[in-house]
């Protein structure tokens, strides 16, 4: 097999000094992720301002995604600079790839959770006991594990991820590995069906569809205090109504920035039989790793300004416990 007919399908390896530099700079991105990730579980449990469960959702959230800033992100940066088919074998190559797809997966389902969570501690306030409970919280964080390692392990490892797949796209890609020393990751329109919907459709249409919900509760809720508020209090009221507002709008499009173009590209690629250019979806993946490093860093400056509006808002302080 020659690379005749696979320009339109995967890059062209070129070995030169900006491989390193490149190398380099997707490693500073993952120092960056792990560095956030370890502050925000510091900061979460050494100041407890959060509910228990809260508290612990935002801790596996930061955990899991520490866990792409220590495992997913350097081994993709040295996969995409050098190729590691060197270090590692075809089978650790899928088992890499099961951990990528499984870690990505847990964090969209954490936001999920922590979404919900949020919407019903500030819209159904005496429903929480019942809606996030140990019991349904436990069920919940099992579901969100479970479903990622089955996406993940149970289909990547077995080979289903494959089903589908053009024999000339197969013949071009193990090309290319056997060329570069390259890792890559193809799959079928069945897996990505599968694993669309699962990992990314669902849960962006929940977090969007309930943070929605959110704002209009506390864009109703602040204009009926507005009534009985006048002078200096009624603009700091307003203030606090439009900061809490941001949060949810910051939070929500950075999800959608850094998710909904690789499931657009996820889509196109597989329907095309690949023949968008591979690297351009290898730099979208990169934007959805992107996530766990704005995480934290979002978290952690949207709770140190609700800290200080709390003491006179009762609104940040249901939004920061929640």
């Amino acid at each position: 097999m020659n690379d005749s007919g696979c320009d339109d399908i995967i890059p062209t390896y070129v070995g030169n000094p900006s491989i390193g530099w490149l190398f380099i700079s997707l490693l500073a991105i993952a120092f960056v992720t792990v560095c956030c990730n370890v502050y925000l579980i510091f900061k979460i449990n050494r100041h407890r301002v959060h509910k228990p469960l809260t508290r612990f959702f935002l801790t596996s959230l930061a955990f899991t995604d520490l866990c792409v800033g220590m495992i997913i992100m350097p081994f993709n940066a040295y996969n995409v600079s050098f190729g590691s088919r060197n270090i590692f074998s075809n089978r650790m190559c899928d088992v890499m790839n099961s951990f990528d797809v499984m870690i990505s997966s847990s964090s969209i389902f954490h936001l999920m959770i922590l979404t919900f969570e949020r919407y019903v501690g500030l819209c159904k306030p005496f429903s929480y006991p019942r809606w996030c409970s140990i019991k349904l919280s436990g069920l919940l964080y099992t579901g969100c594990w479970s479903i990622s390692v089955c996406i993940s392990f149970g289909l990547i490892l077995p080979g289903v991820n494959y089903h589908g797949v053009d024999i000339h796209v197969r013949e071009c890609f193990n090309f290319y590995m056997d060329n570069t020393s390259k890792c890559t990751f193809i799959y079928g329109r069945m897996y990505m069906i599968i694993s669309s919907l699962t990992t990314i459709f669902v849960p962006m249409l929940t977090i969007v569809y309930l943070n929605y919900k959110v704002v209009t509760y506390i864009r109703a809720r602040c204009n009926n205090q507005s009534l009985g508020i006048t002078g200096k209090f009624a603009n700091s009221h307003r203030a606090k109504c439009v900061h809490i507002f941001k949060i949810l709008a910051v939070l929500t499009v950075c999800f959608l920035v850094c998710w909904l173009p690789f499931f657009i590209a996820n889509a196109v690629v597989v329907l095309s039989d690949y023949s968008v250019p591979y690297i351009f979806y290898t730099c979208l993946t990169w934007l959805g790793y992107l996530c766990s490093t704005l995480n934290p860093i979002l978290y952690i400056r949207f709770q140190g300004k609700n800290n200080r509006l709390s003491a006179q808002s009762s609104i940040s302080i249901n939004l920061v416990n929640t």
